[in-house]
Protein backbone atom coordinates (compact mmCIF):
# COMPACT_ATOMS: atom_id res chain seq x y z
CA UNK A 1 0.00 0.00 0.00
CA UNK A 2 1.09 3.55 -0.51
CA UNK A 3 3.24 8.15 2.29
CA UNK A 4 4.60 11.51 1.85
CA UNK A 5 8.18 11.97 2.88
CA UNK A 6 10.11 15.21 3.04
CA UNK A 7 9.60 15.66 -0.70
CA UNK A 8 5.99 14.44 -1.22
CA UNK A 9 5.72 15.42 -4.89
CA UNK A 10 9.24 14.78 -6.12
CA UNK A 11 8.75 11.21 -7.29
CA UNK A 12 5.02 10.67 -7.23
CA UNK A 13 3.95 14.00 -8.67
CA UNK A 14 6.33 13.58 -11.58
CA UNK A 15 4.88 10.12 -12.33
CA UNK A 16 1.32 11.41 -12.29
CA UNK A 17 2.17 14.33 -14.57
CA UNK A 18 4.04 12.05 -16.98
CA UNK A 19 1.11 9.63 -17.09
CA UNK A 20 -1.34 12.43 -17.87
CA UNK A 21 0.91 13.84 -20.58
CA UNK A 22 1.56 10.43 -22.09
CA UNK A 23 -2.15 9.64 -22.15
CA UNK A 24 -3.03 12.97 -23.77
CA UNK A 25 -0.28 12.63 -26.37
CA UNK A 26 -1.38 9.09 -27.20
CA UNK A 27 -4.98 10.22 -27.62
CA UNK A 28 -4.01 13.11 -29.88
CA UNK A 29 -1.51 11.13 -31.91
CA UNK A 30 -3.67 8.09 -32.59
CA UNK A 31 -5.53 8.48 -35.89
CA UNK A 32 -9.24 7.81 -36.08
CA UNK A 33 -10.49 5.53 -38.82
CA UNK A 34 -13.51 6.65 -40.82
CA UNK A 35 -15.53 3.73 -39.46
CA UNK A 36 -14.95 4.88 -35.91
CA UNK A 37 -15.47 8.62 -36.28
CA UNK A 38 -18.82 8.39 -34.51
CA UNK A 39 -17.61 5.94 -31.82
CA UNK A 40 -15.34 6.34 -28.81
CA UNK A 41 -11.64 5.92 -29.58
CA UNK A 42 -10.19 6.98 -26.23
CA UNK A 43 -10.95 6.59 -22.55
CA UNK A 44 -9.53 8.48 -19.58
CA UNK A 45 -9.88 7.70 -15.90
CA UNK A 46 -8.96 9.10 -12.49
CA UNK A 47 -9.25 7.42 -9.14
CA UNK A 48 -8.18 7.28 -5.52
CA UNK A 49 -7.91 4.72 -2.74
CA UNK A 50 -7.22 5.25 0.96
CA UNK A 51 -6.73 3.22 4.13
CA UNK A 52 -5.76 4.18 7.66
CA UNK A 53 -2.07 3.91 6.75
CA UNK A 54 -1.98 4.89 3.09
CA UNK A 55 -3.48 6.75 0.17
CA UNK A 56 -3.02 6.79 -3.58
CA UNK A 57 -4.35 8.83 -6.49
CA UNK A 58 -3.93 7.77 -10.10
CA UNK A 59 -4.91 8.58 -13.66
CA UNK A 60 -4.49 7.04 -17.06
CA UNK A 61 -5.98 6.35 -20.44
CA UNK A 62 -6.33 3.92 -23.32
CA UNK A 63 -6.53 4.71 -27.03
CA UNK A 64 -7.65 2.59 -29.99
CA UNK A 65 -5.43 3.85 -32.84
CA UNK A 66 -7.13 1.98 -35.67
CA UNK A 67 -10.76 1.71 -34.62
CA UNK A 68 -13.12 2.16 -31.71
CA UNK A 69 -12.84 0.94 -28.12
CA UNK A 70 -15.57 -1.69 -28.49
CA UNK A 71 -14.06 -3.45 -31.52
CA UNK A 72 -11.18 -5.86 -31.87
CA UNK A 73 -7.84 -4.18 -32.37
CA UNK A 74 -4.68 -2.72 -30.92
CA UNK A 75 -4.56 -0.49 -27.85
CA UNK A 76 -2.11 2.04 -26.39
CA UNK A 77 -2.18 2.67 -22.64
CA UNK A 78 -0.49 4.92 -20.08
CA UNK A 79 -1.20 4.79 -16.35
CA UNK A 80 0.48 6.55 -13.43
CA UNK A 81 -0.06 7.51 -9.85
CA UNK A 82 1.27 8.85 -6.60
CA UNK A 83 0.83 7.52 -3.10
CA UNK A 84 2.13 7.37 0.42
CA UNK A 85 2.49 4.38 2.76
CA UNK A 86 3.13 4.39 6.49
CA UNK A 87 4.44 1.37 8.38
CA UNK A 88 4.18 1.11 12.14
CA UNK A 89 5.15 -2.03 13.98
CA UNK A 90 7.88 -3.81 15.90
CA UNK A 91 11.00 -5.64 14.77
CA UNK A 92 12.69 -8.49 16.64
CA UNK A 93 16.20 -7.75 17.89
CA UNK A 94 19.14 -10.13 18.25
CA UNK A 95 18.38 -10.62 21.95
CA UNK A 96 14.81 -11.71 21.19
CA UNK A 97 13.12 -8.48 22.25
CA UNK A 98 11.00 -6.31 19.92
CA UNK A 99 11.79 -2.66 19.21
CA UNK A 100 9.39 -0.15 17.60
CA UNK A 101 9.82 0.35 13.86
CA UNK A 102 8.15 3.00 11.71
CA UNK A 103 8.89 4.46 8.30
CA UNK A 104 7.11 6.12 5.39
CA UNK A 105 7.49 5.71 1.66
CA UNK A 106 6.66 8.33 -1.00
CA UNK A 107 5.89 6.35 -4.14
CA UNK A 108 5.44 7.22 -7.80
CA UNK A 109 4.78 4.88 -10.71
CA UNK A 110 4.19 5.02 -14.45
CA UNK A 111 3.09 2.22 -16.81
CA UNK A 112 3.45 2.43 -20.59
CA UNK A 113 1.98 -0.49 -22.56
CA UNK A 114 0.56 -1.64 -25.85
CA UNK A 115 -2.08 -4.33 -26.13
CA UNK A 116 -4.87 -6.02 -28.02
CA UNK A 117 -8.64 -6.06 -27.42
CA UNK A 118 -10.57 -9.20 -28.43
CA UNK A 119 -14.31 -9.78 -28.21
CA UNK A 120 -15.37 -13.46 -28.09
CA UNK A 121 -19.11 -13.68 -27.60
CA UNK A 122 -19.96 -12.37 -24.12
CA UNK A 123 -16.26 -12.35 -23.12
CA UNK A 124 -14.08 -9.27 -23.54
CA UNK A 125 -10.34 -9.99 -23.26
CA UNK A 126 -7.53 -7.44 -23.23
CA UNK A 127 -3.83 -8.28 -23.25
CA UNK A 128 -1.12 -5.68 -22.54
CA UNK A 129 2.68 -5.71 -22.44
CA UNK A 130 5.13 -2.93 -21.74
CA UNK A 131 7.18 -1.44 -18.92
CA UNK A 132 6.57 -0.07 -15.44
CA UNK A 133 8.69 2.64 -13.81
CA UNK A 134 8.72 3.29 -10.05
CA UNK A 135 10.45 5.57 -7.59
CA UNK A 136 10.48 5.10 -3.79
CA UNK A 137 11.62 7.84 -1.42
CA UNK A 138 11.80 6.17 2.01
CA UNK A 139 12.15 8.03 5.27
CA UNK A 140 12.83 6.04 8.45
CA UNK A 141 15.24 5.51 11.35
CA UNK A 142 18.94 6.14 10.79
CA UNK A 143 19.74 2.43 11.07
CA UNK A 144 16.88 1.38 8.78
CA UNK A 145 17.95 0.28 5.30
CA UNK A 146 14.96 -0.15 2.93
CA UNK A 147 15.10 -3.02 0.47
CA UNK A 148 13.09 -0.99 -2.04
CA UNK A 149 14.30 2.55 -2.75
CA UNK A 150 15.24 4.88 -5.57
CA UNK A 151 14.30 4.57 -9.22
CA UNK A 152 13.82 1.28 -11.00
CA UNK A 153 11.88 -0.23 -13.89
CA UNK A 154 11.00 -3.57 -15.43
CA UNK A 155 8.81 -5.29 -18.02
CA UNK A 156 5.13 -5.77 -17.19
CA UNK A 157 2.29 -7.85 -18.56
CA UNK A 158 -1.42 -7.46 -17.88
CA UNK A 159 -4.63 -9.39 -18.67
CA UNK A 160 -8.19 -8.04 -18.27
CA UNK A 161 -11.26 -10.25 -18.65
CA UNK A 162 -14.89 -9.11 -18.60
CA UNK A 163 -17.78 -11.60 -18.87
CA UNK A 164 -21.22 -10.11 -19.55
CA UNK A 165 -23.82 -12.61 -20.80
CA UNK A 166 -26.36 -9.81 -21.11
CA UNK A 167 -28.51 -10.59 -18.09
CA UNK A 168 -28.37 -9.14 -14.61
CA UNK A 169 -25.01 -10.68 -13.65
CA UNK A 170 -21.50 -9.86 -14.85
CA UNK A 171 -17.95 -10.58 -13.67
CA UNK A 172 -14.44 -9.24 -14.24
CA UNK A 173 -10.95 -10.53 -13.44
CA UNK A 174 -7.74 -8.53 -13.93
CA UNK A 175 -4.17 -9.66 -13.34
CA UNK A 176 -0.70 -8.26 -13.87
CA UNK A 177 2.90 -9.32 -13.31
CA UNK A 178 6.20 -7.44 -13.39
CA UNK A 179 9.77 -8.56 -12.86
CA UNK A 180 10.18 -5.77 -10.29
CA UNK A 181 10.51 -8.00 -7.21
CA UNK A 182 8.59 -10.63 -9.20
CA UNK A 183 5.38 -8.95 -8.04
CA UNK A 184 1.82 -9.60 -9.11
CA UNK A 185 -1.61 -8.04 -8.68
CA UNK A 186 -5.01 -9.73 -8.94
CA UNK A 187 -8.49 -8.28 -8.56
CA UNK A 188 -11.95 -9.63 -9.27
CA UNK A 189 -15.51 -8.33 -9.20
CA UNK A 190 -18.96 -9.92 -9.43
CA UNK A 191 -21.83 -7.50 -10.06
CA UNK A 192 -25.61 -7.56 -10.26
CA UNK A 193 -27.60 -4.98 -12.21
CA UNK A 194 -30.25 -3.79 -9.79
CA UNK A 195 -31.17 -1.08 -12.32
CA UNK A 196 -30.28 -0.81 -16.02
CA UNK A 197 -27.36 1.53 -15.23
CA UNK A 198 -26.61 0.61 -11.61
CA UNK A 199 -24.71 -2.46 -10.44
CA UNK A 200 -23.96 -3.63 -6.91
CA UNK A 201 -21.52 -6.37 -6.06
CA UNK A 202 -18.46 -7.71 -4.30
CA UNK A 203 -14.76 -7.31 -5.00
CA UNK A 204 -11.49 -8.85 -3.85
CA UNK A 205 -7.87 -7.83 -4.45
CA UNK A 206 -4.44 -9.33 -3.82
CA UNK A 207 -1.18 -7.44 -4.21
CA UNK A 208 1.92 -9.42 -3.35
CA UNK A 209 5.68 -9.42 -3.73
CA UNK A 210 7.03 -12.93 -4.22
CA UNK A 211 10.75 -12.19 -4.47
CA UNK A 212 12.86 -14.01 -1.88
CA UNK A 213 14.29 -12.16 1.12
CA UNK A 214 12.32 -8.96 0.51
CA UNK A 215 10.23 -7.66 3.41
CA UNK A 216 8.07 -4.54 3.80
CA UNK A 217 7.37 -4.48 0.07
CA UNK A 218 3.72 -3.40 0.07
CA UNK A 219 1.87 -6.72 0.04
CA UNK A 220 -1.81 -6.69 0.98
CA UNK A 221 -5.16 -8.40 0.44
CA UNK A 222 -8.57 -6.77 0.57
CA UNK A 223 -12.23 -7.46 0.03
CA UNK A 224 -15.45 -5.49 0.11
CA UNK A 225 -18.49 -4.26 -1.77
CA UNK A 226 -18.94 -1.77 -4.62
CA UNK A 227 -21.52 0.28 -6.48
CA UNK A 228 -21.03 1.06 -10.19
CA UNK A 229 -23.11 3.48 -12.25
CA UNK A 230 -22.47 3.28 -16.01
CA UNK A 231 -23.82 5.21 -18.98
CA UNK A 232 -23.00 5.30 -22.67
CA UNK A 233 -19.82 7.36 -22.43
CA UNK A 234 -18.55 6.65 -18.95
CA UNK A 235 -18.94 5.26 -15.46
CA UNK A 236 -18.30 6.01 -11.80
CA UNK A 237 -17.52 3.40 -9.16
CA UNK A 238 -17.37 3.54 -5.35
CA UNK A 239 -16.18 0.71 -3.13
CA UNK A 240 -15.18 -0.03 0.44
CA UNK A 241 -14.22 -2.87 2.71
CA UNK A 242 -11.32 -4.24 4.73
CA UNK A 243 -7.66 -4.58 3.78
CA UNK A 244 -5.06 -6.80 5.45
CA UNK A 245 -1.40 -5.80 5.36
CA UNK A 246 0.76 -8.83 4.56
CA UNK A 247 4.12 -7.13 5.22
CA UNK A 248 5.07 -9.43 8.07
CA UNK A 249 7.37 -12.34 8.81
CA UNK A 250 9.00 -14.01 11.81
CA UNK A 251 10.96 -10.84 12.69
CA UNK A 252 8.36 -8.12 12.00
CA UNK A 253 5.00 -7.49 13.69
CA UNK A 254 2.55 -4.90 12.31
CA UNK A 255 0.64 -2.93 14.93
CA UNK A 256 -2.63 -2.69 12.97
CA UNK A 257 -2.60 -5.13 10.04
CA UNK A 258 -6.35 -4.81 9.34
CA UNK A 259 -7.98 -1.51 8.40
CA UNK A 260 -10.93 -0.24 6.34
CA UNK A 261 -10.44 1.06 2.80
CA UNK A 262 -12.45 3.25 0.47
CA UNK A 263 -11.92 3.87 -3.24
CA UNK A 264 -13.49 5.81 -6.09
CA UNK A 265 -12.95 5.80 -9.87
CA UNK A 266 -14.37 7.94 -12.68
CA UNK A 267 -13.99 7.03 -16.38
CA UNK A 268 -15.05 8.78 -19.57
CA UNK A 269 -14.94 7.78 -23.24
CA UNK A 270 -14.71 10.06 -26.25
Amino acid sequence: MLLASASPWRASGRALILASLATAMAALACPTSSAAQNAANHELWVGAIATEASWMVYSGGTSAPFGDLDGNGWRVRAHGGTGVYSFRGHQRQDDGSYAPLSYRDDVGFLDAMIGYHAQVGPLTAKFFAGATFTEHDVEGPADFTPEISGQTWGPKGQIELWLDPGGSTWASVNGSFTTLLDSYNLNARVGWRVLPNLSLGFETMLNNRVADEVDLAGAYASGGAFARYAWGTGEVSLSGGLTIDLDTDSTIVIDDPVSPYISATWLTKF
